[in-house]
């Protein structure tokens, strides 16, 4: 994944061909950790890499996360950031 800004947009490029270009566990934080970093940000935009954009959510993944109860507070954290912009 590849992070960069400019003029108040955070542009996140999802890297490493299809298979690997999906939204898994450790995607939600670094897309927290981006928008933190870049409080002047008005806007975020997702990208894929070459022909694909993503394989789509790693279902198993985030089934374990919602079975293990580690998701929830990141899921709500993300709302609070997002829903102001």
């Amino acid at each position: 994944m590849e992070i960069s800004e400019r003029d108040g947009v955070t542009l996140i490029q999802l890297t490493g061909g299809s298979a690997t270009q999906s939204f898994s566990r450790e995607f939600l934080p670094k897309i927290r950790d981006a928008i933190m970093d870049n409080i002047g940000c008005k806007a975020i935009v997702i990208t894929g890499e070459g022909k694909f954009f993503s394989a789509g959510a790693d279902i198993k993944a985030f089934q374990k996360s919602i079975d293990d109860g580690d998701s929830v507070e990141l899921i709500r954290e993300l709302t609070d950031i997002l829903h102001p912009m």
